[in-house]
């Protein structure tokens, strides 16, 4: 194997070698011939003027020539042939993997390699800033969009190290999110992950411990427990989705989905008369008993939660 080497030619003449494989640098202020080898695989020369005068390169017969600032890749193929692929008046010798070529000033061919900065937004044709992004320490999680193939929907997808990765869309000052055309759709195939909800929800101060997926009602002291046996501890507003006390996540209207369910599909849904914050698919019946329908079965596993904040009593 040959090694690849460095030269530097100041004169005016050079016979190339088979151990001069490598980068060739002329710098001369005068014009300078370089003759090279035979050809042979493998073989390569990269010929970079970095001089005044004009490099001629030459095996046979004159085979090419380039200017100053121009660099030239001689490539031998088999035992018969040079091939050239010569770089353009302004593009300057070295540079480094993913370095890019930007001009310096206004002077033609005043060009260097430079390092790619991290894009930090992104601009639209007349040059006006369309998304920043900022850089968080340690980031493990981060948004993906993806696109689609025919009759199929593109995706903002939350994606990264964690396992639970929620999207948060921050508005400023008074600002709204406003979702043009349809509000949602609900597809149950996709709706697969245990313990998942998604809908209408706020954060407020939980006082009784529901826990996940329990039913609450409010009063002046907080949510707490529903149960629909009188008529202080109706009607059941929200469906606790955090377990414990505290600022919790509820949800006010949408779905739930939980993997120790059973439901029937299609049944009705109720707040129990007899376990506080318990959802009951059985009808309470009992005099004295409260009636408050809390939604349906979507799937023996999935609710979907629409209180009617009317009850009567049985």
């Amino acid at each position: 194997m040959i090694k690849q080497t460095k030269v530097t030619i100041k004169t005016t003449s050079a016979i190339l070698t088979y151990s001069e494989m490598g980068d060739i640098v002329c710098n001369s202020i005068a014009d300078v011939t370089i003759t090279l080898p035979a050809p042979n695989v493998g073989l390569w020369y990269r010929i970079s003027n970095v001089g005044t005068g004009i490099v001629t390169i030459y095996y046979l017969a004159s085979l090419t020539t380039i200017q100053q600032t121009e660099q030239c890749l001689c490539l031998a193929n088999a035992t018969s042939n040079w091939f050239f692929s010569k770089g353009g008046v302004g593009v300057p010798i070295g540079g480094t993997v993913g370095q890019v070529l930007a001009k310096i000033d206004g002077t033609d061919y005043n060009t260097e390699w430079v390092a790619v900065a991290p894009a930090t937004k992104l601009v639209d044709s007349n040059a006006i800033d369309t998304v920043l992004t900022s850089a968080t320490a340690e980031a493990v999680n981060e948004i993906t969009i993806k696109n689609a193939a025919i009759t199929t929907n593109p995706q903002i997808q939350a994606t990264g190290d964690d396992i639970d990765i929620g999207i948060e869309l921050v508005p400023k000052g008074k600002g709204k999110i406003i979702i043009a055309q349809h509000l949602s759709t609900f597809t149950l195939s996709n709706f697969t992950t245990d313990h998942s909800w998604c809908g209408d929800t706020t954060i407020e101060s939980v006082n009784e411990d529901a826990g996940l997926f329990g039913l609450l009602y409010l009063n002046a002291a907080g949510y707490k427990m529903a149960k629909a046996d009188m008529d202080a501890t109706l009607p059941c507003i929200g469906l606790q989705c955090v377990a414990g006390i505290g600022a919790k996540i509820i949800l006010l209207r949408g779905y739930a989905h939980d993997d120790s369910w059973f439901w029937t599909v299609g049944n009705l849904l109720w707040v129990s008369p007899d376990t506080a914050g318990l959802i009951t698919s059985t009808k309470p019946v009992i005099a004295g008993n409260r009636l408050q329908c809390i939604g349906y079965a979507v799937a023996s596993n999935v609710i979907c939660f629409n209180p009617n904040y009317v009850w009567v009593e049985v």
